[in-house]
Formats: structure tokens, C-alpha cells, sequence
């Protein structure tokens, strides 16, 4: 009898898949305002929107950097940050994710790429911002 070739299950991580996709649903308007209130203090800096899994290693990292009270297990964290600052914590943690991330171009249209973070991987989304002035 010849070899048959395993078929991948292409459905082998939906359960993340479908969490990730809910948790971008959720999350990016106020990752996107806090991308767009940081760039106007500072229109140069280089941003990665971010969120998190409070089951993750990442996820005490960010809470501090964010200055907020701690997560409960259930709970996600999302907002932004300078890119330098999100590549040293993911050298750490997530060498991989680093590759996976775009740029922000400057003016007024911008890319900002949004790094999901859970206890299975990560996942990354680009969405496209104006930044107008205040």
C-alpha cells in the first residue's frame, strides 16, 4: 500500500484564530486613539498598537508600560507604543513576532500595525490612520 500524504487540518487553531479576530474587533478604535493622541504629541515617532493576553508573558510588561492596575486572567490589554520599545520587550519574549511587523509611514496616512498577543502565538493586522492636527 503506497504512502498517503497527512492532510493538514487547516482548523487546527480556529479556537485563536476566532480570538484574535474578536480581540481586534474589540480593541482597535482605542488602540487606534491612542496611536493618534501620541502622534500628535510627537508626529515622528515610529508606533505599534499591541493587544494582549493577560495569560501571556507580555501581558505584565505592557500593564506596566500602560501604568495600569492588574489584569484579571480573563481580561486583554490593548493601546500603543514607540515600535523601538515593543521590539526590545518582544526580543525577549517573541523573537518572531518582530519580522512580522510593518512600519508607520509619516504625514497624514498612516499604517499601524497592531501585534495580537495570546497564549498561542501572536498575530499581526495593518490598518491604515488619518492623522489629522487637533
Amino acid at each position: 500500500m503506497a504512502n498517503t500524504p497527512e492532510i493538514p487540518n487547516t482548523f487546527e487553531d480556529f479556537e485563536g484564530q476566532q480570538r484574535s479576530y474578536d480581540a481586534f474587533k474589540e480593541h482597535t478604535a482605542k488602540v487606534v486613539a491612542d496611536a493618534i493622541a501620541m502622534w500628535r504629541v510627537d508626529p515622528e515617532q515610529r508606533l505599534v498598537g499591541f493587544i494582549v493576553e493577560a495569560a501571556t508573558p507580555e501581558a505584565e510588561l505592557f500593564r506596566q508600560l500602560k501604568n495600569l492596575p492588574p489584569l484579571g486572567p480573563a481580561d486583554e490589554l490593548g493601546g500603543a507604543a514607540p515600535r523601538d520599545l515593543i521590539v526590545q520587550m518582544l526580543q525577549t519574549t517573541s523573537p518572531p513576532a518582530i519580522d512580522k511587523l510593518d512600519d508607520a509611514r509619516a504625514g497624514p496616512r498612516r499604517k499601524l500595525p497592531i501585534l495580537f498577543i495570546a497564549r498561542t502565538g501572536c498575530r499581526v493586522s495593518v490598518v491604515e490612520i488619518e492623522v489629522t492636527s487637533p
